[in-house]
Formats: structure tokens, C-alpha cells, sequence
């Protein structure tokens, strides 16, 4: 998975968050300028995860910026 997240070797990813959402898992990436290469990379890999945890993984990517603000509001 971290591979994947360097997928384009620019270091575009940022920040990773990995929860469960009831029966699924959800990877969550910041990152910074276009990282359609990475959100490819990881997408292809997450059936790794499916199959080793036995639930579906979803893959987000979001802005760095959009990401912050949010955990600015929560610490708030």
C-alpha cells in the first residue's frame, strides 16, 4: 500500500486516516496537487485488504487543505 501511495515517486500523499465504517473499511489520503496515479495504485491493492480482513475498502483521496480544516474544526 505505501508503494501505491508514491505511486508517481512526487510524494503528493500527505496524511493517511484508516477506519472501520461498520462492516468496511475506509482509506482516506491527503494529498497535495493531482494524485489520480496514487488513488489508482491504492484502489488496485485494497482487494489485498478485502481479502485478508474479509470486508470491502473504499479508497478517498482529498486536498491536504480540506483535510486540515476539518481536524481543526474537531479539535475546536
Amino acid at each position: 500500500m505505501a508503494d501505491a501511495l508514491d505511486r508517481s515517486h512526487r510524494r503528493v500523499v500527505r496524511g493517511l486516516t484508516v477506519s472501520g465504517r461498520g462492516r468496511s473499511l475506509l482509506i482516506r489520503g491527503q494529498a497535495d496537487g493531482d494524485s489520480e496515479l496514487e488513488l489508482w495504485g491504492v484502489t488496485r491493492r485494497a482487494a489485498l485488504l478485502e481479502d485478508v480482513f474479509g470486508l470491502p475498502v473504499r479508497v478517498e483521496v482529498v486536498p491536504a487543505e480540506r483535510s486540515a480544516s476539518r481536524r481543526a474544526a474537531r479539535e475546536a
